[in-house]
């Protein structure tokens, strides 16, 4: 099952590209670099994640995420989610079969430290100030908060069963847990760090992203076919999004100017009758079967799905809101246009990719 992918701003010192990948792309632009978690079963565990250089189409060298306990089953570190921090700089990898998290630099893959969580963490966010991880332990029902410059651990969060997917309000007030085993979503305040509601949603919420002006979360349910879209000033669903596979990712794209047309109940399109983001309104997309489905923001409706042949695992968001780059399930990484829905060439990385995450500039 994937995660949240985290799409954090990078600013344009801290953008170089790491240097696992070479070649004529030595310096790249902040959103020319992905992230790959290189996850896989449990009977043949990964340890790595593989940079991408998005402008060649070519994957770097793997880095691994740590050294392994000796204490634990398998032989390796299983890497489950990845996120940035604010500034760009440092690489959080939550290591599911290690109850650990990893900081590695950006650049080099180099391992700073590691941090001790909870029972198979499966899922990180990195708070707005840069200060605060919080980590999904899916298998202790529990949110824990790091401090990520000491690697302090807090006092875990009780939240619902298999935690397994997070999102931080823009604003950093609140973080929201996708429950998979709960069909719920846990509100917690990241200051007083408590639960501050539980919300219903679909079967097995799987990924779940917030609106840019924190008004609405869209989780996507893997095992209802739908994204439940919850009202964050009632705390309770005011919709739902049909769509006609299981969603297992979702994420918001940022506004962008030049879209073209309308097609009716279906918000802004190309000509092509796909969504486009434009200056006012948001997009989110989700990935369900072998297709990308793009769902307006402001009026909660679903546009024309785009065919990307293979199953998906994750998704990112690149080049300003118009280009995703996608996870698949048979080890491989596919940018599509998002206006056209044209795809590239498959980029191979090895294990099953539950997770990518890319730089984004300011």
């Amino acid at each position: 099952m994937p995660l949240a992918i985290a799409l954090v701003a990078i600013s344009s010192t801290a953008c170089s590209t790491p240097s696992l990948i070479t070649g004529s792309n030595a310096h790249l632009a902040p959103d020319q670099v992905a992230f790959v978690v290189n996850h896989a079963l449990s009977s043949n565990p990964g340890s790595t994640i593989t940079p991408i250089d998005l402008a060649s189409q070519k994957a770097g060298r793997p880095v691994n995420t740590g050294n392994y306990p000796s204490i634990k089953a398998f032989s390796a570190l299983d890497p489950s989610a990845l996120a940035f921090s604010p500034n760009g700089k440092r690489l959080y990898v939550t290591n599911f079969g290690a109850d650990t998290v990893s900081a590695l630099s950006a650049r080099t893959g180099k391992l700073t430290r590691s941090f001790k969580v909870g029972l198979e963490p499966d899922a990180i966010a990195i708070s707005p100030s840069g200060h605060t991880g919080w980590v999904a332990d899916f298998g202790a029902q529990a949110l824990t908060p790091i401090n990520l410059a000491t690697g302090a651990a807090g006092e875990p969060v009780p939240v619902g069963s298999e935690p397994r997917a997070l999102a931080l309000t823009p604003n950093g007030a609140e973080v929201l847990c996708a429950n998979f085993a709960s069909g719920t979503v846990s509100i917690v305040n990241t200051v007083s760090r408590k639960l501050l509601a539980t919300v219903a949603v679909g079967l097995e919420p799987t990924a779940i992203a917030i609106t840019p002006n924190d008004s609405e979360a869209l989780v996507a349910d893997f095992g209802a076919n739908v994204v439940t879209v919850v009202n964050l000033s009632t705390n309770r669903v005011s919709g739902t999004v049909a769509l006609a596979g299981n969603p297992t990712d979702i994420v918001i794209a940022p506004g962008v100017s030049g879209a073209q047309g309308t097609v009716a109940g279906h918000g802004p399109a190309t000509r092509s009758g796909r969504l486009a983001p434009d200056s006012n309104s948001a997009i989110a997309y989700v990935t369900a079967g072998a297709s990308i489905t793009p769902i307006s923001i402001s009026s909660d409706t679903a546009g024309i799905a785009i065919n990307i042949v293979y199953p998906a695992e994750a998704l990112a968001i690149s080049n300003a809101g118009t280009v995703a780059d996608v996870a698949l399930q048979g080890g491989a990484v596919v940018e599509v246009d998002l206006l056209t829905g044209k795809l590239g060439h498959l980029i191979h990385v090895g294990g099953i990719p539950t997770a990518i995450a890319v730089a984004a500039p300011h």
